[in-house]
């Protein structure tokens, strides 16, 4: 009985074995003549004529042939990535520096610019002495507002109209060079929307100020005894000349005299003209205008100068006037 299950076990193992090897090796000969067959005919025909294809045209390209495949191959890309990665082709086929311009269009381009640079800076520097464009807005003791003329200068808005104005310039001056509207990079969106968002913090700040002790904050005391000071003023705060301002006004101004100086170079070099700042950069910037926005949020506290007037009043102090005299 025991021979018979076994006889029968051993002949369903062998049975399945045979299947098993002998299915494959079958499959894979015929597999094997069927790439043969179909190999074999293929290769002597097909082989050569690509290579002679191939090879011909890059023996006899031209720089007018390069050129007409870098328009193919950036005909869908951005006016940005163009002008970075191709600025001779796309920012500096006419230019003003060079013997090739077209003398009918270049004066009309430098003419306009100038005009435009003019405007910019006669007209910015005169409201940012005279009006209120780059100044803190003050009262006096009754709360009635000042003249801009006797205001203090304000650190965020000096700073964002810095940056405008140098970005601006540049733009300008190239599009005078070039005739052609400079698309800008995002190191120069993130100057401007950055020194935008600097001033409207400080915006903030100033008003919930001006409602707490409207005329006696220090932009009010100065306004009312000083004259204004524009290198003191950005850098002052409750206690006089700060650290964390100056080292915010010495960031900026560094990076912006970079800024031309790049921009110079590469206009030079006929490379695209925009300085790409890197995230140190951004960051030392960012860091030094957050301390200012912190800092400036304790000051002109209303206990404090509340504290002062009663010090001052308790002393027989008395008050002076604003042309400087003693009432």
């Amino acid at each position: 009985m025991h021979i018979k299950k076994i006889t029968t076990s051993l002949f369903f193992l062998f049975f399945s074995l045979t299947i098993y090897a002998g299915t494959p090796a079958d499959t894979t000969a015929t597999d094997t003549t069927a790439i043969d067959t179909t190999t074999t005919p293929a290769q002597p025909a097909v082989t050569p004529p690509p290579r002679q294809q191939t090879t011909a045209p890059a023996q006899a390209g031209t720089d007018e042939d390069i050129v007409a495949g870098l328009q193919k191959k950036v005909v869908d890309s951005s006016l940005l990535y163009n002008a970075v990665h191709y600025p001779k082709e796309f920012l500096y086929s006419s230019y003003l520096f060079n013997t090739n311009y077209k003398a009918k269009i270049q004066w009309f381009y430098a003419i306009s610019a100038v005009i435009l640079l003019l405007i910019l800076w006669v007209g910015g520097l005169k409201y940012a002495k005279k009006e209120g464009l780059c100044k803190d807005a003050c009262f006096d003791k009754e709360g009635n507002p000042l003249p801009a003329e006797l205001c203090p200068y304000s650190y965020s808005r000096c700073q964002l109209f810095f940056w405008t104005l140098v970005i601006l310039t540049c733009y300008t001056f190239f599009y005078g060079a070039t005739g052609v509207l400079l698309p800008l990079n995002a190191t120069a969106a993130v100057l401007l929307g950055f020194g935008a968002m600097v001033y409207g913090f400080g915006k903030v700040i100033d008003s919930r100020q001006i409602q707490q002790s409207k005329g006696e904050r220090n932009q009010d005391l100065g306004a009312q005894n000083t004259k204004p000071d524009f290198i003191k003023d950005i850098l002052s705060d409750d206690n006089g000349v700060s650290i964390h301002r100056f080292q915010a006004a010495l960031f900026n101004l560094i990076f912006g005299v970079g800024f031309i100086a790049f921009f110079i170079k590469a206009m030079m070099n006929y490379k695209y003209p925009l300085a790409d700042f890197n995230e140190w950069q951004f960051a030392l910037l960012g860091i030094s205008s957050t301390t200012y926005l912190g800092l400036k949020a304790t000051e002109n506290d209303p206990d404090n100068i509340k504290d002062t007037k009663a010090e001052a009043g308790g002393d027989g102090a008395q008050d002076i006037e604003p042309d400087g005299s003693v009432g």
